[in-house]
């Protein structure tokens, strides 16, 4: 059980990692977008 849990989670980790750094990439564009527009 351990051992597949364990699988499992080198299988989800990354691309749970990869999907945050992307939701950060857009959050930060966004507030990029919004300080150019206030200026």
């Amino acid at each position: 059980f351990l051992s597949r849990r364990g699988f499992s989670y080198s299988i989800i980790a990354p691309a749970v990692s990869q999907v945050w750094q992307e939701m950060r990439q857009t959050a930060d564009g966004r507030e990029k977008i919004e300080n150019e527009e206030n200026l």
